[in-house]
């Protein structure tokens, strides 16, 4: 079955609406468990005069139940406030006292019956319930009743966010839905069994993850940023230039040098110099926590070319079997230096991209009007800095707003992740489920304890490069891209640009936000695994 057909048959069965079926489609959707057949040929008005009659003998064993409570209520003072006679006639089982105390055994054996008598009813009233809401959500396909499963509807959401996958069969989808989180729980595996033998960050663990630095390496690092920590929490740039050196020797290949740009470093300076003067017309400060950030933007545009290639092997670990998504794969990633730095002055400036068909711009504070007293949040223009030094690096920029208004409820790093998750090769939609589906994961692995703010997790996760394959769309120049471009130049903006202003905050609320208590070893509180997840 077709995943435009499955789409139809699910939307139908959710609006209530009849539609004929073929036996063959019908087979297949109840063995996806997507549907259940409905045998019972009973109205919804049928059962509600049911439940209306049960409701009514509900209350009438309530009501006794509140009398029999009362009678026993005024036998037990009677019995307790009585004169001696009567208490030692109850003691002793003889006279009135005696028969006092009889009635309260009795109307005690009463209110045990009424109370299961109750429960019974409870029992009915709730099954009724259930059998009526059933019954209302049932439709009639090919001569049978049947109703839409949860499975189902969750499989509708995600068929309707891939679009792309219409005429694919409903198996790719599925496989693919597998797949994803087949690979979301062994990424959290490897990072839970990372994290119980280390005491770095663990933000930076699906990082090493991605780039495959393991072992020694991390041991190394972690050496690193123990013995370059200091008390004034000045750590991001012993962090972030490893990083870069680690990323930048994996692109190499064992020290190789780019064939394409012999002056690379003499190109990386220029660029460099060029990105921070157009930021800081904007920004003037923007270029001091930026700067991580805007160095291995440049390092990497500076030397990227198709020659490069032949130093960038893709881990096999990297791809995925399975179809390709019906379509050409389109290219998400701008790796062209003279791209990058006019979508950046274009977003600076107010003006729309050479990707922005409808000539309408994205709606920056960064491009307003700006004086001397104009009033600026030194966090809101830090986060939408680093948003549009990686929105520079999207062909589909446009998704930005998208996910702006999706993240509303993010308290810290808004404009930052909607700049990331419009980086991914797909359109809004379709990311956003691949971010849910990660999000289900972290719940279900009860893995929230290493970066508790879930989308944050769930974006880290998601740039799993041997994700972006199962999900496909992206050809294998634009994964490379992706893993020595993109997924640096993002965890850069991260590591120093978010996660200082997360501690802060989280350090000036401690009770309200959860904490990871084994990364106080080493008495390190600064860049933790301390997060904004707000308890209540």
């Amino acid at each position: 079955m077709l995943c435009e057909r499955a789409m139809q048959i699910l939307e139908a069965m959710q609006g209530k609406q009849d539609i004929p079926v073929s036996d063959a489609e019908l087979d297949e959707l109840i063995q996806m468990n997507c549907i259940q057949l409905f045998t019972s040929e009973r109205t919804a008005e049928s059962v509600a005069d049911d439940i209306a009659a049960t409701r009514t003998q509900y209350n009438a064993v309530a009501d006794e139940i509140r009398q029999v409570n009362k009678d026993m209520l005024a036998a037990e003072r009677e019995q307790s406030t009585g004169s001696m006679g009567l208490r030692i006639g109850a003691a002793l089982r003889f006279g009135a006292g005696n028969a006092i105390r009889q009635r309260v055994v009795q109307l005690k054996h009463v209110l045990e019956a009424k109370e299961q008598e109750i429960g019974r009813v409870k029992k009915t009233l709730l099954d009724l319930s259930v059998e009526k809401e059933t019954v209302e959500r049932a439709v009639r396909i090919d001569g049978h009743r049947a109703l839409i499963t949860p499975v189902g509807e969750r499989l509708t959401g995600e068929i309707r966010a891939r679009a792309r996958h219409a005429m694919s069969d409903l198996s790719v989808v599925m496989s693919k839905i597998a797949r994803l989180d087949n690979a979301f729980s062994t990424a959290m595996s490897r990072i839970d069994a990372m994290m119980r033998t280390s005491t770095f960050p663990s933000v930076w663990a699906p990082y090493f993850l991605v780039l495959g630095i393991t072992g020694q390496e991390i041991e190394n690092f972690q050496a690193a940023l123990l013995s370059n920590y200091s008390y004034n929490g000045d750590l991001d740039t012993q962090l972030l230039d490893y990083s870069t050196t680690r990323m930048l020797r994996g692109v190499h290949g064992s020290g190789a040098s780019y064939t394409g740009a012999p002056n690379l470093a003499e190109v990386a300076r220029d660029v460099f110099s060029q990105i921070s003067n157009m930021v800081a017309s904007r920004a003037p400060k923007a270029p001091v926590y930026a700067r991580q950030v805007i160095g291995i933007i440049a390092k990497m545009l500076a030397g990227w070319s198709p020659a490069m290639l032949q130093h960038v092997s893709i881990p096999s670990n990297d791809a995925s079997a399975g179809a390709v998504a019906p379509g050409a794969p389109v290219e998400h990633l701008v790796t062209n230096v003279n791209e990058y730095l006019d979508n950046l002055y274009k977003m600076l400036s107010g003006l729309p991209t050479a990707s922005m068909v409808d000539g309408v711009p994205l709606a920056l504070g960064l491009a307003g009007p700006r004086d001397a007293s104009t009033a600026v949040d030194p966090a809101d223009e830090q986060d939408e800095v680093l948003a549009v030094l990686l929105l520079s690096l999207s062909k589909q920029p446009k998704k930005y707003e998208t996910f702006l208004e999706t993240f509303k409820s993010v308290t810290h790093g808004r404009k930052l992740f909607a700049a990331i998750a419009a980086m991914f090769p797909w359109d809004a939609a379709e990311t956003w489920a691949v971010l849910l589906r990660a999000e289900s994961c972290i719940q279900r692995e009860q893995s929230a304890k290493f970066v508790p703010e879930l989308i944050e997790y769930a974006i880290l996760l998601s740039l799993n490069p041997e994700i972006v394959v199962i999900e496909d769309n992206i050809p294998e120049q634009q994964l490379a891209a992706w893993k020595y471009l993109a997924i640096p130049a993002i965890q850069a903006a991260v590591i120093g640009g978010l996660e200082p202003r997360i501690e802060s905050y989280i350090q000036a609320r401690p009770m309200s936000y959860v904490m990871y208590p084994r990364y106080y070893r080493h008495h390190h509180i600064h860049h933790t695994s301390l997060h904004y997840h707000t308890t209540g």
